[in-house]
């Protein structure tokens, strides 16, 4: 039995009601007994069999269960037994079930369902009420059920194993910190009428805990889960925290703060505390911990990817920590002499000199040795020295650093500015207002970096923000959300050093891996697949035998991962921990580097030398944020999930004398605009320029204030009504030269407005260009501007544009202006009825098409790829405008593109062998099946048996319809060999990819039909999508180029024969498509283009 298993629909089967009246309800009693779930019917109910089945239509089974008189004859009543519950959820990957009634006259012959559904209304038991928290199912060892009345009344049921019930929930309402006590206020909601509920302080780098009971009100009612709810306070003074690391003479770096509710002792359920909105905009204030001589400042931070609370600890002697007051106390006094005193500081890490903030540091003291500009470091890192003979270096967090830090007019740093400050205090960070300028550490771009240096990020700002490329340049103002004026290309300063005089003879390969921040403590680095996998490549006889060959490997650490070095040592590799050499000198020295994902590998690759990737857990690295690059098209090196692969890979590369690719090194050099060693004069101007006006504003924008003032507007009633009003007036004004693009309601770049665009960046038609979107694609052009849907600046494109092009709608109650141009390129050829066709509306509401009439109202032009398509449309939308009979621009790619190249990409993407047989499995949605407000997915699949047809080297990629992407759930048991696609960008690409495509109605069947491949259709519902929810336009039994299954075992037996025979089916398939794709050539995207430009000049 797994995890979030569906156990089924109960069904009645009564007797002597005629067939066509509407049952009555069926009132029950249901508990749980140590036989199983006993099901009392009052008197007058006849009743005369249960039936259990699960809820998805399928062929999986169900169990009859007799309705008997009770020993007292009061009712009769029935018992499922925990064993028939658990025979029916085997493999099932859904959640919960609802146990509901049906009726019908007799019991049916067939394997029909019977009857028509009724209501179960569930009466409390005297005696026992339903319990709402867990219940012992005796005849599922490890199992636990928890039962609970659902919104209508049914009984809901959900069996899963032990540990995985519903997990507790809280609620943060308020967080207040005074003196050394953090104190939390809010909710949990919870299964039981008992919750164990403490609050958890864990100290990094040493791992203390320090645990404070929560104390919790009396239960009530939560609606509508049914679930007890508890109001809860807990305290915790963190100056015991801190005293027990001094007992154990560790110094605490940090407090990572968590909810722990834990009534199952082996099985505690624990949280992030969320901090709430205002929390997260204005923040707390610090706590003191004092002992002795000396003060802790405990400082609170939301963390950067969940926005959690946290804490730093700065340790201060008790005097210093008295002059730091005292000077803040008057920092407004240092504001009015800030002009004056002309100090600038530029820095890094409190413990690090060698990276973008040291070189540039280096160049000032050389070139301009007059000015007043610091390097704060700490007394004890091992890297001062680098920087102590270049005179006006400070001691961070000496007394001298925060007076500086308070008059300084420039606040330079390789990462954020409060590292160079003395202090994070908060009244630290309101008089140290000199202006910030971000060199970086590293070309952004291979990990999404928003959420920690985005203009809006909690802990980040910076009033120019630095960057290598033209490239990078329209990252940060697209994804990172800066003005234009805010970025200036000027390379990093290390640069300078990296590209000037290289070394003749570079020999070995450096290892530098960057860190993963789930890696927090010894323990969980020790257990972790992190240090496996790093070991398999460092313990490897090749990699030995590359030293012993004279090609000497070095490996040196993340400063984050500075603790752990020892643990990565191995035979003929030299392990080196954070200040024993520069990072540039070891790029400097060596022929080839092996990362995965650091930066470093940019820098390196620019000296045109090799770089390797070593990517082995790329999922969850990049996390649900996706790469700001296209990691196999952008990167300049090669790419490996294994080390095997690797290891092949580096004595290749010492075999041919360490060359670089020329296609490597045509990405290489498309990451730096300037070569020419003079990054440190740009980054010197872009320092100087920054002040005047324009900044004083833009952190006003960008501040608290600003953030706060626009977070009120977006959540005001009155935006929605105040935007639609300012659309209106602005679409009077004249047009300009723009196309707006948006596909899938602007979630990602695709689809046929993406090869539009694409054509039109070819041409260089000079037309401005406009995404409505929030992917991290990298536009063909850099001038493209990308904005964020429903946003003010969206209403403002929209209202000004020439063209609009989308592959869905925009919203109805946007009308495009006069002499606006809406190209509506659709998402597929109509298999399915759509709209005013289809032969009902279930799932929708009861405005559904009278919306669709009037957004397709607003289309100028349609695009069709068959005369087959064009007869649908015209129907189902009752389009009346123009018909652009072109092909879809989409699919050019299948047509006339690199398919080898597009699939070996695919595969890299998806993380799988590059010889995998890919069969894609790409289902629509359905109408019926809900999942709380929205759709749902309820596929009847056995995971293990299509696995078992693919064979050894077949992979099986899941590619659900974007209304429900995020709903899939796959047995673990099929990890590796079922792959989870859905988020996958481009549709197009995965069908250029797969060798056999799996699916029932979805309109990608007509696409992938162009590649000539084999196709299985699983219309495991046929009867009921043709009759009750949509209907179709052609016969699927008939038309469809392939095989129409029922059932999963008929599906891999369709699979077996499909990879075994690829031809069977072609000439079917090229009959298929001289029908429904006659005029997808490979030159749709130029046709439509054309079409829309001279409709535009009418």
């Amino acid at each position: 039995m797994t995890a979030g298993s569906s156990l089924g629909t109960l069904l009645g089967r009564m007797r002597g009601r005629p067939a066509d009246d509407v049952p009555a309800p069926v009132t029950a009693t249901a508990r749980w007994t140590p036989s199983g779930l006993d099901l009392a019917f009052p008197p007058g109910e006849d009743v005369t069999e249960v039936v259990v089945r699960r809820v998805a239509r399928d062929a999986f089974g169900e169990v009859s269960v007799p309705v008997v008189e009770a020993p007292d004859g009061a009712g009769r009543h029935a018992t499922v037994p925990d064993a028939a519950l658990a025979s029916l959820v085997e493999d099932r990957p859904r959640s919960f079930a609802v146990l509901a009634v049906r009726a019908s006259e007799v019991p049916p012959a067939d394997d029909a369902e019977p009857g028509l559904p009724v209501h179960v209304e569930l009466v409390d038991d005297v005696e026992r009420r339903l319990p709402a928290g867990p219940g012992a199912v005796d005849d599922a060892p490890g199992a636990r059920t928890w039962t609970y009345p659902g919104r209508t009344g049914a009984l809901m049921v959900r069996l899963a194993p032990d540990g995985l019930g519903p997990r507790p929930r809280f609620r943060v309402l308020r967080v207040r910190t005074s003196g050394s006590v953090l104190r939390v206020d809010g909710t949990v909601e919870a299964d039981a009428t008992s919750a164990l509920v403490h609050l958890e302080l864990r100290a990094q780098p040493s791992g203390v805990v320090l645990r404070s009971p929560a104390v919790l009100t009396a239960p009530r009612r939560a609606v509508p889960t049914h679930r007890w709810t508890h109001d809860l306070t807990v305290e915790a003074d963190v100056s015991a925290l801190v005293d027990r690391c001094r007992e154990q003479g560790e110094e605490l770096e940090s407090v990572q703060v968590r909810l722990v509710e834990s009534s199952t002792p082996d099985d505690p359920r624990t949280v992030g505390v969320g901090l709430p909105r205002r929390a997260r905009i204005v923040p707390l204030r610090e706590l003191r911990v004092s002992a002795g001589d000396r003060v802790a400042l405990v400082l609170p931070y939301q963390t950067f990817k969940a926005r959690n609370l946290a804490f730093r600890v700065e340790h201060h002697s008790r005097a210093d920590h008295r002059f730091l007051r005292r000077l803040t106390a008057v920092g407004w006094a240092f504001a009015l002499a800030r002009p004056f005193a002309r100090v600038w500081l530029v820095g890094e890490m409190p413990y690090k000199a060698q990276d973008t903030g040291a070189r540039y540091f280096e160049w000032l003291r050389t070139r301009h040795p007059r000015r007043r500009v610091y390097y704060p470091i700490a007394a004890d890192s091992p890297e001062r020295a680098r920087v102590e003979h270049l005179g006006n270096v400070v001691v961070h967090g000496s007394r001298r650093h925060m007076v500086l830090s308070l008059l300084a007019q420039r606040v330079v740093s390789s990462h954020h500015a409060e590292y160079v400050l003395a202090s994070r205090t908060r009244a630290m960070r309101r008089w140290a207002r000199g202006n910030r300028v971000f060199l970086q550490h590293g070309i952004m771009g291979v990990k999404n970096m928003v959420l920690n240096y985005g203009r809006t990020a909690p802990e980040f700002s910076t009033d120019r923000f630095l960057v290598s490329s033209e490239r990078e340049k329209e990252m940060i103002v697209n994804d990172f959300g800066y003005r234009p004026r805010q970025v200036a290309v000027t390379g990093l300063s290390r640069f300078d050093r990296l590209l000037a005089d290289p070394v003749e003879d570079p020999r070995g390969v450096v290892v530098i891996p960057t860190w993963r921040d789930w890696l927090q403590g010894q323990a969980p680095i020790e257990d972790s697949e992190y240090l496996l996998r790093w070991r398999e490549v460092l313990e490897d006889p090749r990699l030995a035998g590359l030293a012993a060959a004279g090609h000497p490997v070095t490996m040196i650490l993340h400063p984050n991962m500075r603790h752990h070095a020892a643990l990565f040592e191995a035979p003929g590799v030299t392990v080196l921990r954070q200040g024993d050499a520069d990072v540039q000198d070891l790029l400097r020295s060596h022929a080839a580097l092996v990362t995965d994902f650091s930066s470093v590998a940019l820098d390196f690759a620019i000296q045109h030398r090799p770089v390797h990737y070593f990517q082995f857990d790329r999922p969850r690295f990049l996390g649900r944020r996706p790469s700001h690059l296209d990691l196999e098209h952008d990167l300049p090196g090669s790419i490996h999930a294994d080390a095997g692969s690797l290891l092949d890979a580096l004595v290749a590369g010492a075999a041919s004398g360490w060359t670089m690719s020329a296609e490597h090194r045509r990405r290489a050099d498309a990451l730096v605009t300037h070569r020419d060693t003079r990054s440190c004069e740009r980054i010197d101007a872009a320092v100087r320029s920054t002040r005047g006006p324009r900044v004083a504003a833009s952190r006003l924008r960008d501040g608290t204030t600003g953030r706060r003032l626009y977070a009120v507007v977006r959540r005001s009633t009155a935006y929605f009504p105040v935007a639609k009003a300012a659309y209106r007036v602005a679409r009077l004004l004249p047009r300009r030269d723009t196309v707006v693009l948006e596909s899938w309601n602007g979630k990602k770049y695709g689809d046929s407005p993406a090869a539009m665009y694409e054509e039109l960046v070819a041409r260089g038609s000079g037309l401005r260009t406009v995404w409505i979107t929030s992917d991290t694609f990298r536009p063909r052009d850099p001038a493209t501007v990308k904005v964020a849907r429903l946003t003010p600046r969206y209403y403002w494109e929209l209202a000004r544009a020439r063209y609009w092009v989308s592959n869905q709608n925009f919203p109805h109650y946007l009308a495009p202006a006069r002499g606006t141009t809406y190209v509506q390129t659709w998402h597929g050829t109509p298999l399915k009825c759509m709209q005013f066709d289809a032969v009902s509306t279930t799932g929708r509401d009861t405005g559904y098409l009278d919306r669709s009439l009037r957004m397709t109202g607003y289309w100028t032009q349609l695009l069709s790829p068959s005369p087959y398509a064009s007869a649908r449309f015209r129907s189902a939308f009752r389009f009346e405008g123009e018909m652009v009979e072109c092909g879809y621009p989409r699919n050019d790619l299948l047509v006339a593109g690199d398919l080898a190249g597009t699939a070996s990409a695919v595969r890299s993407r998806l993380g799988l062998r590059p010889d995998a047989r890919i069969v894609l499995y790409a289902p629509t949605f359905r109408d019926d099946v809900r999942s709380g407000r929205g759709f749902g997915v309820d596929l009847p699949v056995d995971w293990a048996e299509l696995v078992a047809a693919l064979g050894d080297d077949g992979v099986l990629v899941v590619r659900l319809h974007s209304i429900v992407a995020s709903r899939l759930v796959l047995p673990e048991e099929v990890a590796g060999r079922v792959v989870d696609a859905s988020a996958y960008p481009d549709m197009q690409e995965l069908l250029a990819a797969a060798d056999v495509l799996v699916t029932d109605y979805s309109s990608s069947l007509f696409d992938f039909a162009l590649l000539r491949r084999p196709m299985v259709f699983f219309c495991y519902d046929l009867e009921r999508y043709r009759d009750e929810l949509r209907g179709f336009y052609l016969d699927p039994e008939q038309d469809l180029p392939g095989p129409v299954v029922r059932t999963s075992t008929e599906l891999s037996l369709a699979l077996r024969d499909a990879l075994a025979t690829p031809e069977a089916d072609r000439g079917r398939i090229e009959e298929f498509v001289r029908r429904f794709a006659p005029w997808d050539d490979g030159r749709a995207a130029s046709r439509a283009v054309d079409a829309m430009l001279a409709r535009g000049t009418r």
